[in-house]
């Protein structure tokens, strides 16, 4: 557009004056829209993830069914239902001789998704202990 403006304004237009202060105008609206443009797209680049797999690392959730470390069981996230298991083995569990397990009604925490998109999940805090166990010392 720009381009045909200036052929326009050499072409001997009578007028041209007013042509020359359009031009100059269009010009001045169009770069700024560019810069605008890839200023926004700049800044969406570095933005995390908000949907999908990587958007649900760190949410909070609700156990519907018993998640083990070894075994799947079912855990309610943002509305939906998920296949989860234990990212890892509890501590306390070891020292009881029996497997880890988080009952349902727990809060987990989501840490990442495993093969088959299965959710890996950590209990926020253990049954009676009264602690999170994001925030040790509390």
């Amino acid at each position: 557009m720009l381009a045909g403006s200036l052929l326009l304004l050499w072409a001997g237009v009578p007028y041209s004056g007013v042509l020359l202060g359009a031009l100059a105008v269009v010009a001045v609206l169009m770069g700024g829209v560019l810069f605008g443009v890839v200023g926004s797209l700049r800044t969406l680049v570095r933005r995390p993830a908000l949907t999908g797999r990587e958007g649900m690392i760190g949410e909070v959730g609700t156990v519907r069914s018993p998640v083990r470390a070894d075994s799947e069981g079912w855990v309610f996230v943002h509305g939906e239902l998920w296949r989860a298991v234990l990212a890892f083995a509890l501590v306390e569990a070891d020292l009881r001789d029996c497997e880890p397990i988080v009952g349902a009604g727990r809060r987990v925490r989501v840490l990442g998704f495993g093969e088959g998109g299965v959710m890996q999940v950590v209990p926020i805090g253990p049954p009676g202990s009264g602690r999170d166990l994001d925030q040790p010392g509390r």
